[in-house]
């Protein structure tokens, strides 16, 4: 019995198993089809943006999306990920019984030669933000705090930095 692959593969179908097998294996709840697209298009986005602009990750956790996007930087050898996250004391933390996500991260990227193409910012969202606002940024993607009242915050600030059709 051969294992299930992707739901659409007729709408990426540049994405291949490797990408799968590599991103499934860190824990997390990025569902195969979220894996899929998230690499998609930060792939497109990628194809717009100049070679040093960072492609925006709030929420970073062990590295699953953060991998599915860095994956595309070094596929295209172009940009890098911003990832933050303050590694600690979220809920998924409590949940998950992981009491500082930080390291776990590095050893993904660091086990995927994935590293050069991140740079994690161990903060919040808005300390971050007050650290990257002139940036432009033609991906954002977030995955932080779920509460409703912290995503709007979070869209508020960093869509600022998004440049139009990002």
């Amino acid at each position: 019995m051969t294992k299930p692959r992707s739901m659409w593969p007729w709408l990426f179908p540049q994405t291949g198993d490797v990408l799968l097998d590599t991103v499934r294996s860190i824990p997390g709840w990025l569902a195969q089809n979220e894996i899929i697209a998230l690499n998609y298009f930060a792939k497109e986005a990628i194809k717009k943006s100049d070679k040093n602009e960072f492609l925006v990750e709030i929420g970073s956790f062990l590295g699953r999306s953060t991998v599915a996007i860095a994956i595309a930087c070094k596929n295209l050898n172009k940009c890098k990920v911003l990832a933050v996250d303050p590694h600690m004391n979220s809920d998924t933390h409590k949940y998950m019984k992981v009491k500082n996500s930080l390291v776990g991260l590095k050893k993904n990227l660091t086990h995927y030669k994935l590293l050069e193409y991140v740079i994690i910012e161990k903060t919040s969202s808005p300390n971050a933000y007050s650290k990257y606002n002139k940036i432009n940024t033609n991906f954002l993607f977030l995955d932080g705090d779920h509460r409703y009242k912290n995503v709007s915050k979070d869209f508020s600030m960093w869509s600022k930095v998004l440049n139009y059709g990002g």
